[in-house]
């Protein structure tokens, strides 16, 4: 099981995409797929680089980036559904898998992912850990995305725990969204990474004071928990022992 730093945890939040579910190449694919079809490059290496960002705004760069008009909506529609199509491939990261199986109903649990909901819900459908997660902070629920820590302390908040007692799960990528939020945070290696992902130091390094929280919950908005139900999950991903820790601690 990948070792957690020593402390009194009051929730875990996680990742998605590289850190619960090993679909960045899946979503790598989608993402090729959708954008041959406007003549568009996406380099992998960039892909990853640009992991945890939302799709529009990564659309919207990669317009700039060509000289491209492509219509946002259209081109993320293209893209989830490629994404959806191939979601019987996605596998659990285990070393992940088995922290989130040890500590539901112990301690609570959310996702925070760059994803969209419907994203996100289908990879969690996929392996039927949808019910493991009271809270889910999609991209559709926070205004600045990823290394911005917002998303983060959202979900601290629909939780109801301080961000410095929280434990975050994140992909290991070049600035981690979590440490910024005041939390301790865990920096995974997934089984498949891009040249972006390999080249950063692995050595922990300590974490900044907490940012400004987000602004107060109210009824009426996207950014509320929402209970899940779902099923025991079966079968883990076989490359886990790939994932490697990074422990970053106050």
């Amino acid at each position: 099981m990948l070792a957690l730093p020593p402390g009194d945890f009051q929730a875990y939040l996680f990742d998605c995409d590289g850190t619960i579910t090993d679909s960045m190449p899946a979503h790598y694919r989608a993402w090729t797929q959708a954008l041959a079809e406007w003549d568009c490059d996406f380099p992998e290496d960039l892909f990853y680089a640009w992991g945890g960002r939302t799709v529009t705004d990564i659309i919207e760069d990669l317009n700039q980036r060509h000289g491209k008009a492509m219509p946002v909506a259209t081109v993320a529609s293209r893209r989830e559904v490629i994404f959806q199509q191939g979601l019987s491939e996605i596998k659990a990261v285990p070393e992940v898998l088995a922290h989130i199986h040890d500590a539901h109903r112990r301690v609570p649990l959310a996702v925070v992912s760059g994803s969209s909901r419907d994203s996100v819900t289908a990879s969690l459908t996929t392996l039927c850990l949808l019910d493991r997660f009271p809270v889910l902070v999609c991209a559709d629920d926070y205004t600045k995305p990823k290394p911005d820590p917002e998303a983060y302390l959202l979900a601290a908040q629909l939780l109801n725990v301080s961000p410095d007692a929280c434990l975050v799960f994140e992909r290991h990528r070049p600035r981690n969204t979590g440490r910024h939020s005041g939390g301790h945070v865990i920096g995974t290696r997934p089984p498949h990474r891009g040249s972006a992902e390999t080249s950063h130091p692995r050595r922990p390094s300590r974490m900044p004071p907490s940012a400004t929280p987000p602004p107060p919950v109210t009824s009426g908005t996207t950014r509320r928990p929402s209970l899940r139900t779902g099923t025991e999950p079966g079968g883990q991903t076989e490359r886990g022992d790939d994932l490697e820790p990074m422990l970053i601690s106050r």
